[in-house]
């Protein structure tokens, strides 16, 4: 297990691989009791969004001053605005799959991954605020990232697996969408910025004469943020992080749906046709469910996904993850809502500010509405 900073003073827990799902709950609800009690003894209180709601870029400033952040600040910088922002103010619950038994199965979840990526982020869109203000997004963490760097986000190009799912195709696919992205700094040179360098071009040619090593290229992948990022096994990166009462249930969809035959069938089925508009997916899930037919996929996703996490096992499932998704299912999916639309009815704004407390109030009455 791991306890670490972003760059914006985020604290990220990351933990060991677990077998069973029900496992590596126990493990996060042990962790942040614990972290809880600290933080109160200490009075500092923890939230869990999508984005920092109060705090602005300036305000929070560069919390990491690793020479790392620093080019990547300087870099992104050069793009737009929004570069500062993921890195100071955005945060995600990243669920981590492994990718089967199989080759088959790998291509076939990894294609299912990607496309389930943007359905995700409208599904549970959780950071509508953001500067001390409402948005007219309902993930402003989404949208920051859509913007962030064309070149090492989003989703590959699709196409060649879903005419082979085979295992090459993906890492063929994987590979064109890394290798064309930008290098950001070149860590042996002081973090130099070779600027407008692919690496595929500082394969082809050296840079001042310095080629790339075996390392480098695992720093340049590191430094790629695909919706779903392959690290030996499926990391999903799409959604918002959410209040403690939801915190679970991104688990429970994607392994209801990935980790079931049946329904990473009808994934591909369904929504292969559709790969060729999921960039504009993407630009809509900003909003989460608004658009009529995210809503609709979304529904259906939804009952799939309970279907399949009820044919898991009962050890793999725990007690309480099964209600929770259900309960998440009846609040938002089932009715065209999420999480973000929650919190523009019910967090108060006073003097045009929103409210810590309320947050807390709100994740308070979440919590009632499982049990």
């Amino acid at each position: 297990d791991q306890l670490t900073f972003e760059p914006g003073g985020q604290l990220e827990f990351s933990s060991v691989p677990y077998p069973c799902l029900s496992d590596a709950i126990e493990r996060l609800e042990s962790v942040l009791k614990v972290l809880k009690s600290h933080f109160k003894d200490h009075d500092v209180h923890t939230i869990q969004t999508g984005i920092n709601p109060w705090h602005s870029v300036e305000e929070i400033g560069l919390q990491m001053s690793k020479p790392r952040y620093k080019a990547m600040s300087e870099y992104f910088s050069k793009i737009s605005p929004l570069g500062a922002r993921m890195m100071r103010q955005t945060c995600t619950v990243q669920v981590n799959l492994d990718f089967g038994a199989n080759e088959s199965m790998l291509a076939k979840r990894f294609l299912a991954a990607n496309i389930l990526a943007p359905l995700a982020t409208g599904i549970f869109a959780s950071s509508p605020q953001v500067d001390g203000k409402m948005t007219n997004f309902s993930s402003t963490r989404a949208e920051a990232w859509r913007h962030l760097d064309p070149s090492r986000t989003g989703v590959p190009d699709l196409s060649p697996i879903s005419k082979s799912l085979h295992k090459s195709s993906c890492v063929e696919s994987y590979l064109k969408h890394v290798l064309t992205a930008p290098v950001i700094f070149i860590e042996s040179m002081a973090y130099e910025r070779p600027v407008g360098l692919s690496f595929s071009e500082w394969l082809n040619r050296p840079y001042k004469g310095v080629s790339p090593t075996l390392a480098d290229f695992v720093t340049h992948l590191s430094l790629h943020f695909p919706e779903v990022r392959a690290r030996g096994f499926l990391e999903l990166r799409s959604v918002d992080a959410l209040a403690s009462a939801w915190q679970v249930v991104p688990a429970a969809f994607y392994t209801g749906l990935l980790y079931t035959d049946e329904f990473i069938e009808k994934i591909i089925d369904r929504f292969t046709p559709k790969i060729s508009k999921l960039s504009d997916t993407l630009k809509a899930s900003s909003f989460g469910l608004e658009n009529e037919e995210i809503a609709r996929d979304a529904h259906t996703l939804m009952g799939w996904a309970l279907e399949g996490f009820q044919l898991l096992p009962e050890c793999f499932k725990g007690e309480q993850t099964e209600k929770q998704l259900a309960a998440f299912a009846d609040r938002f999916t089932n009715r065209g809502r999420c999480p973000a639309d929650d919190m523009r009815d019910l967090v108060v704004a006073k003097d045009g500010k929103i409210v810590p407390a309320t947050f807390e109030r709100l994740d308070d009455h979440w919590s009632q509405l499982i049990e």
